[in-house]
């Protein structure tokens, strides 16, 4: 589907990388429903059973309107990987109506620890896998790394010459021990936001995907493109 919009949005055949960044608003008008900005969503306000009182909620899918609502105030990145996570619910799960929260409330948490909720967390953590396909394909996502860095990257192992590459590209001084003992996410991060390597410049991961730099960093752990 995304393929057909493109094409007639540009009126030629159009190659899988020119989908990106994934053109997640134009997607939803085609299954039916319709995209609404607010200037803020909060969880006191909605009653959300799963928040705290002062959770924000960066989007609420009201599937009897089939109506998304994002908010607003939230960056650029935030707003379209919310909509892809309400796109699931859209799809797959019955419930009238859908609030996301962040993404790290539900992506660290397991599955045993809600006794009250299980669906719901389940839920979540399927639309947070899906909003992750939506917007960072797994060949695309590969193809991307591998145009830049040239291949998978272990990055466990202290090498001087990366992390000299590293420093160049995001503009601070790393040593390979620093890099090769960091978090495995952070280090992914270098990778996401990275706007050189070798001396080849090119348009950083998070901007041609669209997304965060932390959706980047664990899209490329999740696919073994960083370790």
């Amino acid at each position: 589907m995304l393929l057909i919009i493109k094409e007639r949005e540009l009126g030629r055949h159009v190659f899988a990388n020119e989908l990106l960044p994934i053109a997640v608003a134009q997607l939803i008008p085609e299954l039916g429903a319709r995209v609404e900005e607010v200037e803020e969503l909060g969880g006191v306000r909605l009653h959300n059973p799963w928040a705290e009182s002062d959770t924000e909620v960066p989007g609420l899918l009201d599937r009897r309107a089939k109506l998304i609502i994002v908010a607003k105030k939230e960056p650029l990145t935030e707003q379209r990987y919310t909509m892809a996570h309400e796109v699931a619910h859209l799809l797959y799960h019955a419930d009238a109506h859908h609030l996301r929260e962040r993404a790290a409330r539900v992506m660290n948490r397991d599955a045993g620890d809600d006794g009250e909720f299980p669906n719901h967390r389940r839920e979540e953590r399927e639309a947070e896998i899906f909003a992750a396909e939506l917007l960072m394909p797994p060949d695309l996502t590969r193809e991307a790394m591998v145009q830049r860095f040239g291949a998978p990257i272990d990055g466990t192992l202290p090498r001087d010459e990366l992390a000299y590459h590293l420093s160049n590209a995001i503009g601070r001084k790393l040593d390979a021990f620093q890099l090769a003992r960091m978090p495995q996410e952070s280090r992914a991060a270098l990778f996401a936001e990275a706007t050189s390597f070798v001396g080849r410049f090119f348009e950083p991961l998070i901007r041609q995907f669209g997304v965060s730099k932390q959706a980047m960093a664990i899209r490329l752990l999740e696919l073994g493109l960083v370790s």
